[in-house]
Parts: structure tokens; C-alpha cells; sequence
């Protein structure tokens, strides 16, 4: 059965993002949705999510966390990290983690694919923002 890479990374977003906010370890809560998905019919449509993309991404997230962020702000223009939403700060870091360290995934697929993510949860402003901060890895 075919994955589905677009909403595994969408899914996988939003791992991070749960991860951050309740101060977990983003692998807990990936294993913790697994078990969610396998056991309630309700999240049974959610699916084919490639795991082995999303286990892959957030150990390569989390090895190198503090040289994304520090790639990201070397980038900002008059702010400063803890500034950013936390939202868009996960879509900028999922997004520079997969550029600099899945080469299976070209960078502008990785780039395209935050700014779809922003433009689905975030608002216009920082659709904008991520993607200038973005096209300077491209």
C-alpha cells in the first residue's frame, strides 16, 4: 500500500507541534498516535502514513534542533526565535531539517510543502515570512 508523504508531513507537523506545547519527546507522541490510529475506527481515514519518513524526520529534528534554530536565526531580520509563533516555528524547522538532512527530499518540494502548510494553518503573513526565511536554503 502506497504512503502518503504530503499528509504524513502534515501529521508529522503536527506531532511536533503537540510535542512542543506539552513538553514531550515528539517520538512519544508519534508512538502514542500510532497506537490512536490503530486502535479508533475514527482515525482510520486519516491514512497511509509513511512512518518510517516521519520516525526518520523528528530523530534528525531533534539530533540537530539547535542548528536549525540557529540557521533560522541567523536569518531573522530584527527578531528574535522565541518572537516566532510556535507554529511557524515548527513549519520552519520541519521544513530546514528535511533541506539539510533528508536528501531524498529536494528543497524546493520541502519548501513548497511549508508553505502549504502555512497556508492551510497559518495566515497569510507568515506564509510569507516562512517563505522568505526558506528560499535563502534553496
Amino acid at each position: 500500500m502506497k504512503t502518503n508523504r504530503k499528509k504524513s508531513r502534515e501529521v508529522l507537523m503536527q506531532v511536533l507541534y503537540q510535542s512542543l506545547i506539552n513538553k514531550e519527546d515528539p517520538l512519544d507522541t508519534l508512538s502514542n498516535l500510532k497506537d490512536l490510529i490503530k486502535d479508533d475506527d475514527d482515525y482510520k481515514d486519516i491514512g497511509n502514513l509513511d512512518y518510517e519518513y516521519m520516525e526518520n524526520t523528528i530523530k534528525n529534528y531533534t539530533l540537530h534542533l539547535s542548528d536549525i534554530d540557529k540557521d533560522i536565526e541567523n536569518n531573522l531580520i530584527n527578531w528574535k526565535l522565541d518572537r516566532i509563533s510556535k507554529l511557524d516555528l515548527i513549519i520552519l524547522r520541519l521544513s530546514l531539517c528535511e533541506i539539510k538532512y533528508d536528501s531524498s527530499i529536494p528543497n524546493v518540494v520541502s519548501v513548497n510543502e511549508a508553505i502549504e502548510l502555512s497556508k492551510t494553518f497559518c495566515d497569510d503573513k507568515s506564509r510569507k515570512y516562512i517563505n522568505g526565511i526558506l528560499t535563502k536554503f534553496i
